[in-house]
């Protein structure tokens, strides 16, 4: 019995998406800096909750989670970059314009 034969020598199917270290297929997280692969990926790196997160409580503070996410392809960032841009700026400019009535109602 030779040792290459009892030793099974697995080849990198796939990179993690964090690091770029080579995993193999079955693996569910990166041996080298243990973040989930596929099904086992952060909650916080969902688009779904990447866009609820933005328009609840994070604002343009979200983008570095939209720009790591592997869930979303290159053109599907930049649509969610731009999409959370404007509607952060469309609801600062409505607050600045409420705070101006209001100092205006405070003035009179």
């Amino acid at each position: 019995m030779s040792v290459a034969s009892t030793f099974e020598v697995r080849t990198p199917v796939t990179s993690c998406w964090r690091c770029g270290h080579g995993i193999d297929a079955e693996d569910q997280y990166c041996r080298r800096c243990g973040t989930g692969q596929g099904r086992r990926l952060a909650w916080y790196y969902r688009p779904v909750w990447i866009v609820l997160l933005a328009f609840t409580a994070l604002g343009p503070f979200a983008l570095p989670l939209v720009w790591r996410t592997p869930r979303l392809g290159r053109s599907g960032k930049w649509i969610t970059s731009i999409v959370v841009i404007a509607v952060s700026c469309y609801v600062g400019w409505k607050f600045l314009i409420v705070i101006r009535e209001i100092s205006e109602l405070l003035a009179a």
